[in-house]
C-alpha cells in the first residue's frame, strides 16, 4: 500500500463551467483556475479510499507546499500522479505532482486527506 501510485488524468474542455462567459478573442480567459486543479488532485487522492472499499467521506485536513510552475489552459490534459506515503486508521497523507504532457506543472507535499464512514440513514 504504501509507495503506490494511483495516476488520472482530466481533460480541461471549454465546455467546462468555468468558462461559459469567456470571451473567444481574449486568450486569457482559457486558463484553467488553479484551485480547480487542485481540487481535481484531491479528488484523486481519494481514490485511495475508494480502492479499500469502504463506505467512506473524504475531507482535505491539510496541504503543505503546492507549487504552480505554470497556468493551465483549455485543450490541455492534466495527468495527476498520486503517491500514498501514509495510510493510518483515520487519514492517508498523499505527496505528487500534476502534468501536462512530460511537463510537470504542479507539485504537491504532504497532502493530508482524513475520512469518516457514512452516517446510515434511517426510514
Amino acid at each position: 500500500e504504501n509507495g503506490s501510485k494511483v495516476i488520472t488524468e482530466k481533460f480541461v474542455s471549454l465546455n467546462d463551467y468555468v468558462f461559459r462567459h469567456a470571451d473567444f478573442k481574449n486568450h486569457q480567459e482559457f486558463i484553467y483556475p488553479d484551485w480547480l486543479v487542485v481540487e481535481s488532485f484531491f479528488q484523486s487522492a481519494g481514490l485511495y479510499l475508494h480502492c479499500a472499499e469502504r463506505d467512506f467521506s473524504p475531507y482535505v485536513i491539510s496541504c503543505k507546499n503546492i507549487h504552480f510552475r505554470r497556468a493551465i489552459v483549455a485543450g490541455e490534459i492534466i495527468q495527476h500522479h498520486v503517491f500514498l506515503d501514509v495510510r493510518k486508521e483515520s487519514f492517508i497523507i498523499v505527496s505528487g505532482e500534476s502534468k501536462v504532457g512530460e511537463e510537470t506543472v504542479v507539485s504537491y507535499q504532504q497532502v493530508w486527506l482524513g475520512f469518516q464512514q457514512h452516517e446510515t440513514q434511517h426510514s
